[in-house]
């Protein structure tokens, strides 16, 4: 009984402290402030918000095996979606980048374009994330 109790408390630190490290018990911050410019690589979509996430999730696989780094992903929603038919809304995703890229990687399985969004004052929210996993203890 000692032994399934330790085992028990051992996993349940264990977990606390993943939990910790995934930021799980971090901030979101939103601020407003003057941003950019910033480049970006984006793809436009429309459809369900929810489905967000496998664009985001093509991007962070296969921008890095094009030999595409050093990117924070990000996603502009042009619709509300209390107005909109999901199968209606409009959103642009995609990577954000320090300089300009010189031209769109080819071989990518979403249709991607660049541009440059001029700099002026944002909203913009960060998420102390790790990787995806780091969103699924925010939606427990």
């Amino acid at each position: 009984m000692k032994i399934f109790a330790l085992s028990v408390l051992v996993l349940g630190l264990l977990l606390v402290v993943f939990l910790f490290y995934m930021g799980a018990f971090d901030r979101v911050r939103i601020q407003e402030e003057v941003k950019g410019p910033f480049y970006v690589l984006s793809h436009e979509r429309v459809g369900d918000y929810r489905n967000v996430g496998l664009t985001f999730e093509v991007l962070q696989k296969e921008l890095p095996e094009k030999g595409i780094r050093d990117f924070k992903l990000f996603s502009i929603y042009l619709d509300n979606p209390n107005d909109v038919p999901k199968e209606k809304l409009r959103c642009e995703v995609g990577a954000l980048f320090a300089e300009p890229l010189s031209k769109v990687p080819e071989g990518l399985s979403l249709d991607l374009k660049t541009r440059t969004i001029p700099s002026r004052k944002y909203i913009f929210a960060e998420f102390p994330l790790k990787n995806f996993l780091s969103y699924l203890p925010r939606n427990l």
